[in-house]
């Protein structure tokens, strides 16, 4: 909203920094005065004005701004922004706190509530709301849905769609820069509407997919209109911090827990899904390593989530029922290595691709596409549309964990396994176009597929790990710390060539052989 006003945004404060001063966002507006604001969520009660909140105002308004693009005597005003009301008489308190250090001389403060901030919002976004019966039903199916319940992707997808349908439509028309970004930043504010309740029930993969989803398209904007990336930047670096702090989130819930099962009416209805959400949480954890080491950034509580992916491995507390869970064990296999632990990463992959191969032999896995809740379904007998395995002898996922298993140096593995691997099909998705990569379901594109040769040069497989692939689009190519999130969120991406573009950035692994001269 401070965007579209003109605001100029300089700082947003981490969710958990110390040194924050009582400024949660601050911004400088088009007259050069700058501005800042401290957020508060739900009513403000006397007790809490006086026990939270009028301490951190009295820095906020005490404490000048501190920014390498401020002068020193740069003009400057203060905003207390709540989310809900004021109750009481907290009303009255703050009103003559604020009459009280006007009379003083002291810098004072205004306020903005819920009702304004309602209307502002309306006022800024109303145009990009839902409009067509279909999308706003859509639109309060998914902010009702349950917050304890998996993100529907699919759905979530559509209305983003919906949003930037004016911004990427299917034709050559290219639309303005600041129909961009007022697209993008509308997007934002409706997408977090639409999490309102996965963040009351503290659903945090939920929260991080549908984040994931709107970065998804963003990109896309940004891959197929090629606008400078100041129209654009500023809403995935949004999107990143939210990410990141939900990441933060995940990872103290887990390091607080002695066990993953969920509490539920019937506890023990837990045990079909247990497994499930214990592999989501592998790939989407494993990702989270593989975007640190992309940005060349330590591993926030690196010791909790090497013990949470290695506990899940050991107690084989994890499930591959699709290729889509497929996707999420293989990048936990590849976070693992990143960590130094080779050998686990060697078993895990491993096992994904021996369990691919073993089911060649019937009717194969689930393709990437199904979901692990209506796998489950099906299993109780409570889906209206049951799925089954059909893949057999072609594979989404096979290419890109034996790129995987070399990157490892498994060399023995894959020379024992090859006969059966060159008799799998390695079945790639090819979007018409590289914008649309990005899409939940591309619109436009083909299904290929090959059989590997049945004798394969260890050297050139080595030397495949190393290359980036231009199959993958070039922003991603140039972001890569999103690759990994994105083929958890959208597992059916997960390829030869995408893999390739994550494995090629990483180090060398240092276990394993020694890359060996050329020989089949």
């Amino acid at each position: 909203m401070l965007a579209l006003k003109g605001h100029r945004i300089l700082h947003i404060s981490p969710k958990k920094a110390t040194l924050e001063q009582g400024k949660d966002i601050t911004s400088i507006d088009s007259d050069g005065v700058v501005h800042c604001y401290q957020l508060k969520g739900d009513d403000v009660t006397l007790d809490r004005w006086r026990r939270e909140i009028k301490p951190e105002l009295d820095v906020l308004v005490d404490v000048p701004p501190k920014h390498p693009s401020l002068s020193g005597d740069a003009k400057w005003v203060c905003h207390l922004v709540v989310n809900g009301e004021f109750k009481g008489e907290a009303l009255r308190e703050i009103y003559d706190t604020r009459q009280a250090w006007v009379d003083r001389g002291k810098k004072s403060f205004d306020t903005v509530t819920r009702g304004e901030l309602l209307r502002e919002f309306c006022d800024a976004y109303g145009t990009y709301l839902p409009r067509e019966l279909n999308d706003f039903s859509g639109f309060l199916d998914l902010y009702r849905e349950g917050g304890a319940e998996p993100l529907n992707k699919e759905l979530l997808s559509q209305l983003i769609e919906g949003f930037f349908g004016q911004i990427l439509p299917d034709r050559t028309k290219i639309p303005s820069n600041n129909e961009v970004r007022q697209t993008l930043n509308a997007a934002a504010i409706s997408v977090a509407y639409l999490l309102t309740n996965k963040y009351k029930e503290k659903n945090h993969v939920a929260i991080i997919e549908g984040w994931l989803m709107l970065a998804a398209y963003v990109m896309a904007v940004a891959e197929k209109t090629g606008i400078d990336q100041k129209y654009w930047k500023p809403c995935q670096d949004v999107i990143a911090q939210a990410i990141e702090g939900t990441f933060d989130d995940l990872v103290a819930e887990i390091g607080d827990r002695s066990h993953y099962a969920e509490s539920a009416a019937v506890p023990y209805a837990d045990a079909y899904v247990y497994k499930a959400r214990v592999t989501i949480l592998a790939g989407y954890l494993a990702a989270f390593v593989i975007s640190k080491v992309a940005l060349g950034s330590s591993i926030p509580s690196k010791s909790t989530i090497e013990h949470f992916l290695t506990e899940a491995l050991d107690k084989k507390l994890i499930q591959m029922t699709t290729e889509g869970e497929c996707a999420q064990l293989a990048i936990a296999a590849v976070a693992l290595s990143a960590m130094g632990d080779n050998v686990r990463a060697r078993r895990l992959n491993g096992s994904c691709l021996q369990a691919l191969l073993d089911f060649s032999d019937e009717k194969g896995f689930l393709d990437p596409y199904v979901e692990p809740q209506e796998v489950i379904r099906t299993f109780l007998g409570l889906s209206l549309h049951p799925v089954y395995p059909v893949m057999g002898k072609n594979s989404y996922a096979m290419e890109a964990l034996v790129l995987i298993h070399t990157y490892l140096r498994d060399r023995d593995a894959l020379t024992n396994w090859w006969r059966k691997i060159s008799h799998i099909s390695f079945q790639t998705f090819k979007p018409r176009d590289p914008w649309q990569w990005f899409y939940w379901r591309s619109p436009h594109g083909k299904v290929e597929g090959r059989f590997p040769a049945q004798t394969q040069s260890w050297a050139s497989l080595v030397q495949s790990t190393s290359q980036p692939d231009d199959g993958t689009p070039q922003l991603l190519r140039e972001q890569w710390e999103y690759l990994p999130l994105l083929l958890c969120l959208m597992p059916h991406r997960f390829s030869g060539s995408s893999i390739r573009n994550v494995l090629s950035n990483l180090p060398a692994t240092s276990g394993g052989t020694s890359v060996p001269e050329p020989g089949k």
